[in-house]
Order: C-alpha cells, then sequence, then structure tokens
C-alpha cells in the first residue's frame, strides 16, 4: 500500500481482479480507502478476532508519515486475511498478523486516530 501525502480529488480504480484472485485462495479482503487500521477494526467487529500491525512493516510512500500510512485513507489498496499457507501462495507483503484478542494493536506506532470515520 502506498500513502498518499497530497490529497487531491481523483477517481480511484478498484482492484477488482486483484480481489477476485485472492478470494479464490480462500482470503478475506477489503479496501484501506478509510485507513488501514481502520480497515482491521472492522475485520476485528465482524470476525472477533484482532489483530497486531508492525509499523516498520507499512510501506508509505517518499514524505508521508507513519500516521498517514497506517490511518490515511482514499486508496485503492487491499488487505487480505487468511491462512498462512494462503498468504504465503499469495505472495503479500506482511505486516501484521490476527490474533485472539478482539481489538487491533498497531506496534511502533502511537496514532491520533485509526482511520476514516463516516458516522463521526
Amino acid at each position: 500500500m502506498v500513502a498518499l501525502r497530497g490529497r487531491r480529488p481523483y477517481r480511484l480504480v478498484p482492484l477488482i481482479e486483484e480481489g477476485r484472485r485472492l478470494n479464490e485462495l480462500g482470503l478475506c479482503c477489503g479496501d484501506i480507502s478509510d485507513g488501514l487500521v481502520r480497515e482491521m477494526e472492522k475485520f476485528a467487529a465482524m470476525s472477533g478476532v484482532g489483530s497486531v500491525i508492525h509499523a516498520d512493516k507499512v510501506p508509505r510512500a517518499a514524505g508521508a508519515s507513519l500516521e498517514d500510512a497506517l490511518t490515511g485513507g482514499e486508496e485503492a489498496e487491499l488487505v487480505a486475511v487468511g491462512p498462512t499457507a494462503e498468504i504465503a501462495k499469495a505472495r503479500l507483503h506482511i505486516v501484521g498478523e490476527m490474533t485472539e484478542a478482539k481489538d487491533v494493536k498497531v506496534i511502533g506506532a502511537t496514532l491520533r486516530k485509526t482511520g476514516y470515520d463516516h458516522f463521526a
């Protein structure tokens, strides 16, 4: 994923074919258009399990802050979760893991927000 620094209106291109490919491998996918941490909070709420995100493993664009990479939105990138073997087959960039805890933890960053909230 790439964190955008200079936000400007543009049309996002959804990664439909990539999502289909990941789904065929048995992975659960979501877009991070509201932020990576926010999307993982949605996964936690729906699945009853949480996750740990390792901030130092999250890619970011030149000039983007770590908080931008973790909580910034307006990006047509996917995050996927699933069995370790299937993640390996998909050759995904791993930034964390699922946990039995029901919350989302970010190791290596202190955040003021977790992403965009449509209802706030």
